[in-house]
Parts: C-alpha cells; structure tokens; sequence
C-alpha cells in the first residue's frame, strides 16, 4: 500500500481535495487540509518527513532534498517500516491489516472520516460504518436551573453569550416601552397645551407657569426612562454573568463539556455514584447528546437528547 501510494501520488490526496470542496461547499469544515501535490505518508529517517510529489521525484518537504521516485520505491519495497502512514492513509491501512465491520469513532475521527470514502474505495478497500460513540454533559443542580430560566438548548450555548443575552433581555422586556414613554411625553404636551389656553383666557401670565407644570412631568417622565435604562444594564450585566456561567459549564469555549473538562472534578464533588449514572445512560451509539442532571451522593436523571453542534456534524 506505500508502494502504490508513492507510485500513484497525489492521486488519493487529489481525491480529498475534491470532497473537501464539495463539504465546505456544503457548510461543514474540513478536517483534514490536502495538499494538491501531497504524499498521504511519511519518510521515516532523523523523524518523520513530510514528502510531496516533484515530477518524477519526491521532495522532503522540510529540507527541500529531491529524492528519485526509484530510490523510494525501492525502500517500500524492502523496508516498508521505513515509512509510516499519515492521517488519511492510516486508516485504510488498518482496514487493509484487520477488516473492520463498524469503528466506533469519537467527534474529531467522525469528522475526517468524512472525507476518506474516495481514498478507501482508491485503494478498493471496504470502507467500514462509522458509528459515533456515547456522548453526553453532566448538569449540574445550579446549571440546570438556569437553563430552565432561560429556557435554552445546548446548541443555543454555542453562541457567544453576548449574543444570548441580548435575545433573552429583548424577550423580557415590554416590546412598547418605548413607544409608551413617548407616547406619555406628547399627550403631556397636548393636554398642558390645551390647559395653558385655559388658564391663558383667565390670566395671561398663567400661561408660563402651565408650560413650567409641562415641563417638570416630563422631566419626571425622563428619570423615569433613565432609571429603567439603569435597571436595564444591570439585568443585563446580571443575565450576561450568568451566561458565561452557563455556557462555561456546558459549552466552554464552544466546545462540548466532554472536550474539555475531565470526570475528577465531578466524581470529587458528587461522589463515585458520577460513574454509575454515566454508565447508565451509555446504552448503545451516540446518535443524540443527552444532559444528564447529577446531584450530591451521584443520582442523576437524563434529560431530553439535546443536539449539539460539534466538529462531528459532516
């Protein structure tokens, strides 16, 4: 299989190059960056080196050193240990070694997988059914309560909390503050308007002190929006707190609580009932990623399956 690669190359990373295209094209990243003269293994001498195609010949890709095609041909042949598969190749080798029905892969092995289809079926290998495995976060009692406040998924996590404060506050808030409080200032004016021509009729000078009345109404009527402005920054200052509270536990950095935080700190703070509960909620494929709430003593109950965005989704 290096021998082929190298007589071949860059065919198979040619054929990533294209699926990738086609993913990105789609909307999904692309795991794997091709190169469209790249070799899919390494050299093995003083590290691994990095080969690209030049013509007839290979380069190191670090040194620049061009290397006959016949030389590397010959050292696949006779000392095939000399190499060693990259990224892409590795795979298709190990399906060649040991033929594999089902891999169970994690979120980033997923993710390239989805562009090795075109390199197994190169080199006519059966590509096996990838299958995701068991993925799920840990809610803790204080977390879960402010996501039932906020009535959030965890997709919705996956947005700066900036963001997510915005909508939220924009949801509390009465839709026609605004418009009522300057509703309020007009009829103010209409209505000291119609009372200075009143007041007017019977004393001229009264006229002022009507304009003056207008005046101090509405000048409370400012305090009033000022003071709800206020109370608006600091429920937002609150809510955006809370936030980054909550998207730190279960999305940190946008990334899935499993990606990040390890299973110490729970087990230390909720007791060795943290792994029973895992286990328990592991009953096959990871097609869905639950919250399974955890509690003191390491009870727990999952949740309804939350899709999360993750690197898996291609």
């Amino acid at each position: 299989m290096i021998r082929r690669e190298l007589e071949e190359a860059p065919r198979t990373s040619a054929a990533i190059l294209q699926i990738s295209q086609a993913l990105r094209a789609a909307g999904y990243p692309a795991q794997i960056e091709a190169r469209s003269n790249g070799v899919n293994c390494f050299l093995l001498r003083e590290g691994r080196r990095a080969l690209t195609r030049d013509g007839d010949g290979f380069r190191l890709r670090d040194s620049g050193e061009l290397v006959p095609a016949a030389t590397l041909a010959r050292l696949a042949q006779e000392s095939p240990e000399r190499f060693s598969p990259n990224v892409a190749l590795r795979p298709v080798v190990q399906d060649t070694l040991f033929p594999t029905l089902a891999y169970v892969a994690g979120p980033g092995e997923l993710a390239y997988f989805a562009q090795l289809r075109p390199v197994y079926q190169a080199f006519g290998v059966p590509m096996p059914a990838i299958v995701p495995r068991a993925t799920l976060s840990l809610l803790e009692p204080r977390i879960a309560q402010l996501l039932d406040r906020f009535q959030l998924s965890l997709s919705d996590l996956a947005a700066e909390p900036e963001q997510l404060a915005s909508r939220i506050l924009q949801k509390q808030l009465p839709p026609d503050l605004e418009a009522t409080l300057a509703d309020a200032r007009r009829g103010v004016e209409a209505i000291f308007g119609r009372v200075g021509e009143a007041v007017a009729a019977v004393d001229p000078t009264l006229r002022a002190t009507a304009g003056q009345a207008s005046g101090h109404i509405k000048g409370h009527l400012e305090q009033l929006e000022k003071k709800a402005v206020q109370a608006l920054k600091r429920r937002e200052a609150d809510t955006g707190q809370q936030l980054r509270r909550l998207r730190d536990a279960l999305m940190p950095s946008g990334k899935l609580q499993e990606r990040v935080y390890p299973v110490v700190p729970y087990i230390a703070k909720y007791g060795f009932g943290v792994v029973d509960v895992v286990r328990g909620q592991i009953d096959g494929p990871g097609w869905d990623h639950p919250l399974v709430a955890v509690a003191p003593g390491g009870q727990g109950e999952r949740r309804p399956a939350a899709t999360a965005p993750t690197e898996a989704t291609a």
